[in-house]
């Protein structure tokens, strides 16, 4: 439910200036004994002041639920639009929150078989972790409030992707004969990506109050890629890097649908703990007896078990 959400931005916004604020937080103003930061403390207020306008609008909603006339049709339609205005501050709000929190981000392990033209074989990828999410710049485009969906677009500077691997892989080249060229070997990756873009449609539901990525478009500009161990290192190593940096974006274009379709599982799956583990008693505790950073962190993580 919408308290879910109150719970979750009261976590979610002391934990992500923690982070990123040093060891001197500044104080908040007007609060006795606190010692969450200005942010955190005006995005608790801002969910609890949503909370109540949210809880307004649907119950005209629900009040005029049933009738034809165009004069009620015309309130649920406002009551709606001023429901996703409310929604898409709150969405900004967690948006910047995560770009901090989620700095570097665990992305977990995976292991990956590949059988097409191009590419053959196993590939074992663990620990991925993502860096430089922080740069990350984010638009929130005019929502339908009918559909209740909005675009959001999504421009990444600089990410490095490093991880662990162990590959055996027979990559084509497209000839004729079918010259294909075996990749083995393991130890650590490094990516740097470079002017990555992603457009991507949120949606929210409110009954049971969710939110879902739906939609997913991807591109990459340009990449570097280091991965240290194969063949031992050396000449045929550099020249493997240079390949795979030089076909990556390419490669990013083709597996768009798989690649988006990952992105989007892991995306629905975060939203879905952070929201149903929170719960409407922690989000009193803290913002109304201003518990410590170091208590909400550690109810962050086992909110989404990091």
């Amino acid at each position: 439910m919408l308290l879910r959400v109150v719970a979750v931005l009261a976590v979610l916004a002391p934990m992500a200036v923690a982070r990123d604020a040093g060891p001197t937080p500044t104080p908040a103003v007007g609060v006795a004994n606190c010692s969450l930061p200005r942010p955190a403390v005006r995005l608790a207020a801002l969910a609890e002041n949503s909370l109540r306008l949210l809880s307004s609008h649907l119950s005209s909603m629900e009040a005029r639920e049933g009738s034809a006339s165009q004069a009620s049709q015309r309130a649920r339609d406002a009551a709606l639009r001023s429901i996703w205005s409310i929604l898409e501050e709150l969405l900004k709000a967690v948006i910047n929150a995560l770009r901090l929190l989620l700095d570097p981000a665990p992305l977990g392990s995976y292991d990956i078989s590949l059988n097409n033209s191009l590419i053959k074989g196993r590939l074992a990828v663990h620990d991925l972790l993502a860096r430089h999410l922080r740069d990350t710049q984010f638009h929130v485009g005019l929502p339908n409030p009918f559909t209740m969906c909005s675009e959001v677009r999504v421009a990444l500077p600089n990410l490095t992707l490093t991880a662990f691997y162990d590959a055996d892989l027979d990559v084509g080249f497209g000839a004729a004969d079918g010259e294909a060229m075996a990749i083995f070997g393991d130890g650590r990756a490094q990516i740097d990506l470079h002017n990555a873009k992603l457009t991507t449609k949120v949606c929210i539901t409110l009954k049971e109050f969710s939110v879902k990525v739906a939609d997913m478009k991807i591109s990459l500009e340009k990449a570097e890629v280091n991965l240290k161990g194969l063949f031992g290192g050396g000449a045929v190593s550099d020249l493997v890097n240079s390949i795979v940096t030089d076909v990556l974006p390419d490669a990013v274009e083709e597996y768009e649908p798989e690649i988006t379709q990952l992105a989007m599982k892991y995306i629905n799956e975060f939203i879905k703990k952070m929201l149903h583990r929170g719960s409407a008693t922690t989000a009193t505790r803290v913002t109304n007896n201003c518990q410590k950073e170091k208590y909400v962190i550690t109810v962050f993580r086992d909110m989404i078990k990091i």
